[in-house]
């Protein structure tokens, strides 16, 4: 059975009704905020950061400039409000899918699926948040170097459960998000988003070895691609 592919409409936050609707200005609001992330998120996959205006963006999410304007500053400001949903709810992915796992290596290598999955079955999210940092400026660019770091802290936080009993340090999580965020942009470079998945054991063996040694990484690895 061929795979529902979401329309624009289900894709994009629900409209609400023009007119007197009715309804509170603080839902409104919210949902118009809610709006313009998706289409930042959605215009920055089409044209690069770069390349994305204000046009794009108030096109995908279907508002005016006026309220852009009104729930923005500028492009930067969306973008680090996109980029820090889009962060929150990968993380939200990573930490539920590793809580339903009772070892420690068992639950890095459900976390990293849950990323790599989240990712895969989302495209332009992809491009987002892995692949449009790198040429948006130092602050957002720093700010997906935070939002990776952080991900791998929450991820090994429980490394002194593991068999090597050993806590992650902050350079060590640094180290580890940077290659996990290169393994991700190469892929997605290459057009091959919906494949990340068969990343999992590499980006597992990674994440592991360094905790666990190199016998009980490659175990956990090969399961992590049965």
């Amino acid at each position: 059975m061929k795979k529902h592919e979401p329309s624009r409409e289900e894709s994009v936050p629900h409209r609400l009704p023009r007119g007197r609707h009715g309804l509170p200005r603080e839902l409104v609001k919210e949902n118009q905020r809610a709006r313009l992330i998706s289409g930042i998120i959605e215009a920055v996959a089409e044209h690069g950061y770069g390349n994305t205006t204000i046009a794009h963006i108030t096109g995908a999410a279907q508002v005016s400039r006026r309220t852009y304007y009104e729930t923005f500053a500028n492009k930067e400001d969306c973008f680090s409000a996109a980029y820090e949903a889009s962060s929150d709810y990968l993380t939200q992915a990573v930490l539920a899918a590793a809580a339903s796992q009772e070892k420690w290596p068992e639950r890095v290598r459900a976390g990293i699926r849950a990323l790599l999955e989240s990712l895969a079955e989302h495209p332009d999210l992809a491009v987002f948040f892995v692949i449009s940092p790198v040429g948006a400026g130092d602050t957002i660019a720093d700010q997906h170097h935070r939002a990776m770091s952080d991900l791998v802290a929450e991820l090994t936080a429980g490394s002194a459960d593991g068999p090597g009993g050993e806590r992650p340090t902050e350079t060590r999580c640094e180290a580890l998000a940077g290659g996990i965020s290169r393994l991700i942009e190469r892929k997605v470079n290459a057009g091959e988003a919906e494949d990340l998945v068969s990343l999992l054991p590499d980006l597992v063996e990674l994440v592991l070895r360094p905790f666990v040694g190199d016998e009980e990484a490659i175990r956990v690895a090969r399961r992590a691609a049965a």
